[in-house]
């Protein structure tokens, strides 16, 4: 079992995680509380992905998997809430804005720099 990795990878759904969780080597499935967590290799990197549902769920999932894995990075992906016709599979969407789930106030825009 990997106790540190690289890099985190949260999906909401299995359905999204199923493809890149087939890809790791010596891939160890844990059930944290409500969270399914594989760790494994993934090339030359150590990785965790993450089955960790919506909302607020999911955030208390991510920081369980921040808490018992201490990643370097952690990515959030998957599916993007739902299917565009529009949108080929393998698509990069990358978000300009983020909202907060429990109100429709919505935080300034950030920049590339991350301020």
């Amino acid at each position: 079992m990997i106790d540190r990795v690289d890099v985190a990878i949260v999906f909401a759904l299995d359905l999204e995680a199923a493809p890149l969780r087939d890809r790791l080597q010596d891939a160890v499935r844990l059930q944290a509380r409500d969270t399914a967590v594989t760790t494994g290799r993934l090339g030359d990197r150590t990785v965790a992905i993450a089955v960790a549902g919506m909302g607020k769920v999911a955030a208390r999932a991510t920081r369980q998997v921040i808490d018992g894995h201490r990643p370097a990075a952690v990515i959030a992906a998957g599916l993007c809430g739902g299917l565009s016709p529009h949108l080929a599979r393998g698509t990069l969407v990358v978000a300009d804005r983020v909202a907060h789930v429990a109100s429709a106030m919505r935080p300034p825009t950030m920049s590339p720099g991350g301020t």
